[in-house]
């Protein structure tokens, strides 16, 4: 697997930070865990860049709780883009 940085470069000092949400755990994250490093997925930043676009358009802040909650949950279940159809299919045009 081609990795944006060659894994052998990765020490247990680094943060690494993979924009990518989905797989939750991505082949950039397992290998610099497995070498000790700290690594997070692109989880947060999609969390957080919809709750300020909800706090922009609503003028109210966003429930962060929930929607982590269902967010997780939705890319958990490995189904969240037949999920995604299925509602945009329910909303009247």
């Amino acid at each position: 697997m081609l990795l944006p940085v060659p894994s052998e470069l990765i020490r247990s000092r680094h943060f690494v930070y993979d924009l990518v949400y989905t797989p939750l755990e991505t082949v950039l994250v397992k290998r610099a865990r497995d070498v000790g490093a700290r690594a997070v997925n692109g989880l947060g930043m999609l969390l957080y860049q919809a709750a300020l676009a909800f706090d922009i358009w609503t003028g109210t802040s966003a429930p962060i709780e929930i929607m982590h909650k269902v967010l997780t949950h939705e890319l958990e279940s490995g189904d969240w883009i037949s999920n995604a159809k299925k509602r945009d299919q329910q909303v009247p045009p």
